[in-house]
Parts: structure tokens; sequence; C-alpha cells
């Protein structure tokens, strides 16, 4: 985002990381609910998924994706779409570049209505 908008609005950055962050927790559960998938035996390929990979399969923040970023950055300057040598912590707002993601998938089934599922109106009349 341009320096003017977070000079205009200094917590843009870490509002924009929370609702990221938000969208991608109401996903994984979404994904996590038998019910909205349609897939079977899809809460078994997730729980493979977190044994094999950890948690979060996307991971959102500059640390956890600092080596990503660093090698598009080097493929840009080499293939001649950036002028200049571009950094890392350049490209982020210090503030936001130190948000903590905290958006999990969660082994196992995902209950939490009256009848056993989680997502915004699962409850049939």
């Amino acid at each position: 985002m341009r320096d003017d908008a977070l000079k205009a609005r200094p917590d843009l950055g870490i509002d924009l990381c929370r609702v990221y962050d938000e969208a991608k927790a109401y996903c994984y559960r979404v994904l996590q609910d038998d019910r909205m998938t349609g897939l079977p035996f899809m809460r078994g390929y997730l729980d493979d998924a977190v044994a094999l990979g950890g948690d979060d399969p996307w991971p959102y923040g500059l640390e956890r994706n600092r080596a990503e970023i660093k090698r598009f950055l080097e493929l840009a300057r080499e293939h001649g779409l950036t002028q200049q040598e571009l950094s890392v912590e350049n490209l982020f707002d210090e503030r936001s570049a130190d948000y903590r993601f905290t958006a999990r998938m969660t082994p196992g089934c995902i209950t939490g209505t009256a009848d056993g599922g989680w997502a915004p109106n699962s409850v049939l009349p």
C-alpha cells in the first residue's frame, strides 16, 4: 500500500492483516466442516495434511514467507521487471511485518451448532 495511505491511517496495515487472518480462519473452519465441502473422506485428508505439513498449509506473514518473497524479488530483477534491487524489508510497513497471523486448521471434527455442524445457517428447519 502507498506510504501516504499509511500516514493518513497508521493502523491500516495492521487492520488489513487482521481482516485477512479472520477471513482465512473462517475459510479453514468451513473447509473442515464435512457438510460444507461435499467431498467424501475430506476430514481424513485434512487430518493427513495437518499431520504432514502443520496446521497452516497456506501461511501468511513476512517471516513465514521470507524465502519465497526474496526469491520472487531476485527473479523480478533478473527478468527485468524491476530496475533496482529490492529488499524484503523495504516492501512492508514495519508494524504490519510484525503482525502474527493466528488462523490454523484443527485435526478432527469441527462442531458447534445444535445439530453438530459449524457453518452459519447449518441447522435445517
